[in-house]
């Protein structure tokens, strides 16, 4: 029973550090919260990717950075482009993978449009709506 609860100290650490990350991007705003947003969408859709097809870490380092950039770059653009930006890691790592690909292409999708509305509540309605 000991040895379940023997790395508590390290999570719990590693959690308060990244609610203290977070919480200061959301202060801080502008383009240090835009990256912030974007690293952590590129890491959940490279660790999605290693869930799902374990035999291709290259494959996953790939598709997270694709993603981090797609929503990157989608704080910089029109809106009227960013559907389609935050299409193409989907549509990139769907013809790529062997299988599970709906299921990663649906996912893709979830997790850079949440990465994208948090962006703009941000920039539309500031600190304390988010």
């Amino acid at each position: 029973m000991t040895d379940r609860w023997s790395d508590l100290a390290a999570r719990l650490g590693s959690a308060l550090l990244m609610v203290l990350v977070g919480v200061w991007a959301i202060w801080v705003g502008g383009v240090v919260f835009y990256v912030v947003v974007a690293l952590v969408c590129g890491l959940m859709i490279w660790e999605l990717v290693r869930m799902l097809a374990p035999d291709m870490p290259g494959l996953a380092v790939q598709l997270g950075g694709v993603a981090c950039f797609a929503l990157l770059l989608t704080s910089y653009l029109p809106v009227l482009f960013s559907a389609p930006l935050l299409a193409a890691p989907a549509f990139v790592g769907f013809s790529q993978l062997r299988q599970n690909r709906l299921l990663y292409a649906v996912f893709t999708l979830l997790v850079l449009s949440a990465g994208f509305g948090m962006m703009h509540v941000r920039v539309d309605l500031g600190f304390g709506w988010l």
